[in-house]
């Protein structure tokens, strides 16, 4: 009896060891591993020291401005920590996305504001959004490393006609940078400005910007190459970038560029119908190199009358004076003459006078 006893306490002790080992093991190890896994911080390979995660704030705002339509307001604040390197620089572009237009905030440093306008060439819009494209602006910062921001802006309503300009510059119509303009189709005048329709045969056409020229906004006009999917568009490109302009019918869409010529811009349609034109400022290489021929020659004059003061003056003075000196030298062999009144007496007998003088003293 006594074994049958012991034996039965031995299977009770194991048995609750065994519970207590499998309540061990579902307790404790996983709550080792989840104080272990929460000690361990991530580091990111490709951001540097004190890089943060695209901390930024913006905001949108549609209004009406006389001539233009409805125009959108935006601003755009970079909240990165800053350093002497501004590795944390974004470079930030802002789009309507119901217009299509955009503008170029450009490099916006750490803890600073950037405001544009974004002309949407539109009298009336609904309730809607612009995305903030982001990307770094350091190269010590990974160049593909991309995000983008959204801000809603309210529904508006303009009164009057929109008139297109340029923000800078001619548009290059005018300045007859269309290669073989008369060729490949025609100008037409629109809201105060123009652009240029190619032939449906050709569907394209090219502006060649001259060197020292700078292409500096794409305008487009009914750009939505015969769909309204707003997937296509009309396709500009040039030597070192491209882009896309897709609109609705009859509503100008534009674009900031930095476009430095000697270049070739080519607008490409796809045989749509209408067309557009680019904003060329050319002014600031022309106007410096004229006015330097026309200030050199002036200088040369005003050193020709200075030759013509010098020989006049003191030259024909001292001349002048000269002989006023001469004569003085003679009156002192004269006033021997004077006195002894010998001019008299020597035409009587040339030969006499000459021995004469020795004799003249001792009558004397």
């Amino acid at each position: 009896m006594d074994n049958n006893n012991t034996i039965r306490r031995l299977k009770s002790i194991i048995a609750l060891a065994s519970l207590s080992i499998i309540a061990l093991s579902v307790i404790a190890i996983p709550y080792i591993l989840n104080l272990r896994t929460s000690q361990q911080v991530p580091v990111s390979p490709t951001a540097p020291e004190g890089a943060s995660a695209w901390e930024t704030n913006q905001s949108a705002t549609a209004r009406c401005e006389p001539g233009k339509g409805a125009v959108i307001e935006v601003s755009f604040t970079n909240n990165e920590p800053d350093d002497l390197r501004h590795i944390n620089s974004m470079l930030v572009t802002a789009t309507d996305l119901q217009s299509g237009n955009s503008v170029d905030l450009g490099e916006v440093l750490p803890g600073r504001t950037a405001t544009g306008v974004i002309e949407t060439t539109k009298t009336r819009l609904k309730k809607g959004r612009v995305r903030f494209d982001l990307r770094w602006a350091s190269e010590e910062r990974d160049q593909d490393d991309t995000d983008t921001r959204f801000a809603d802006y309210a529904s508006v309503r303009c009164e009057g006609e929109v008139q297109i300009s340029c923000k800078q510059g001619e548009l290059a119509t005018k300045l007859g940078l269309i290669k073989n303009a008369d060729q490949v189709g025609k100008v037409v005048p629109q809201d105060g400005a123009e652009y240029f329709d190619p032939k449906d045969s050709i569907g394209e056409f090219e502006v060649e910007l001259p060197a020292g020229s700078k292409g500096v906004e794409i305008l487009c006009y009914d750009c939505d190459h015969y769909d309204q999917d707003g997937s296509k568009g009309w396709t500009i490109s040039w030597d070192g970038g491209s882009t896309m302009i897709k609109t609705g019918n009859n509503v100008w869409g534009r674009q900031d560029v930095n476009i430095d010529g000697p270049n070739v811009v080519k607008f490409d349609g796809g045989g749509d119908s209408h067309g557009g034109n680019l904003c060329v400022v050319t002014g600031q290489v022309t106007p410096t190199n004229s006015p330097t021929p026309t200030n050199t020659p002036t200088a040369t004059p005003t050193n020709t009358p200075t030759p013509t003061d010098t020989p006049t003056p003191t030259v024909t003075n001292a001349p002048s004076v000269t002989p006023t000196n001469t004569p003085t030298p003679t009156p002192t062999q004269p006033n021997q003459c004077v006195i002894t009144l010998r001019p008299k007496a020597a035409p009587t007998g040339s030969p006499t006078p000459t021995n004469t003088p020795t004799a003249t003293p001792t009558n004397t």
